[in-house]
């Protein structure tokens, strides 16, 4: 199930990517070769300073951690930066659109997050698993 979840976020970051370079697209050629480029460069800084947002903004999350959105997006900030260079490093810079980054960033965000509840990490890991995340508004929080 934790698979699952993760495999559901790794489409999420895909999806922004392919919809942020659809809305750019047109205004000739030169703009259509730039579009990817930009795009990437405006996700990479967006899942960079709203990471953690991605993940506590959701009811779902909140309630496996125990914790109000603020408190968990405190906690998970001490290590986004960590969790984003790690993804990076083990996709070789395959970039922010790869499904195997959005995985590896998912992981070691909620991995890093249960570990500092090591008395419920069990709990959480499991109530992750299990969850339906909604990830249209994982989406929108990354946005916006």
């Amino acid at each position: 199930m934790m698979k699952r979840a993760l495999v559901m976020v790794s489409i999420t970051v895909t999806s922004l990517v392919l919809s942020a370079c659809a809305m750019l697209q047109g205004g000739g050629q030169e703009g259509n070769q730039a579009a990817p480029s930009m795009m990437a460069s405006i996700v990479q800084q967006r899942i960079e300073a709203k990471g953690p947002q991605m993940f506590c903004s959701q009811p779902t999350y909140q309630k496996c951690t125990g914790l109000e959105q603020a408190q968990c997006e405190m906690e998970m900030q001490s290590f986004a930066d960590r969790c984003f260079d790690v993804a990076q490093q083990q996709t070789g810079g395959a970039g922010v659109s790869s499904a195997a980054f959005a995985s590896s960033y998912a992981s070691c965000m909620t991995v890093n997050h249960a570990l500092m509840h090591p008395e419920q990490a069990e709990q959480i890991k499991s109530c992750v698993a299990d969850a339906e995340f909604d990830y249209g508004a994982m989406l929108r929080s990354a946005l916006y």
